[in-house]
């Protein structure tokens, strides 16, 4: 069997433990230069599905999320995922599976943070600046 035969890409979700997703072939994506992505974003999914009752947000912004690409070139899955869930196997293993993923690296990126965290972040760089500003 040849690997990335069974690859899928797409957006998806984080609900508790469950796995939230609309994956796709990755063959049926957009290709940048052997990069294949879903052309659904987040907020597209969030709103065609009316998922607010799920996550209780009107907002997809509030909702742990992540991606599946695919690189063709290295015949490899990158599964972007919420540093909150970066260490957690049952959440890896459920994307792995659902996707039907065979080869792949995990990343994280900005935009994939559980919202406490990324607004701890700015809290705290807020918190600095203002620090640093009294300094001076």
């Amino acid at each position: 069997m040849k690997i990335g035969s069974f690859d899928k890409i797409g957006p998806y979700f984080i609900s508790n433990t469950k796995i939230i997703a609309r994956p796709v072939e990755y063959r049926n994506g957009r290709n940048t230069n052997g990069l294949y992505d879903s052309e659904l974003d987040h907020w597209k999914m969030f709103d065609q599905h009316h998922y607010e009752s799920v996550f209780n947000t009107d907002d997809y912004i509030n909702v742990p999320r992540g991606r599946v690409l695919f690189d063709e070139n290295r015949q490899t899955s990158i599964i972007y995922i919420d540093q909150c869930f970066i260490s957690n196997q049952k959440i890896l293993s459920q994307i792995i599976e659902l996707f039907q993923i065979e080869q792949y690296t995990v990343k994280s990126g900005w935009h994939y943070r559980c919202p406490n965290r990324f607004i701890s972040l700015i809290l705290n760089k807020l918190r600095k600046l203002i620090i640093h500003s009294l300094n001076q």
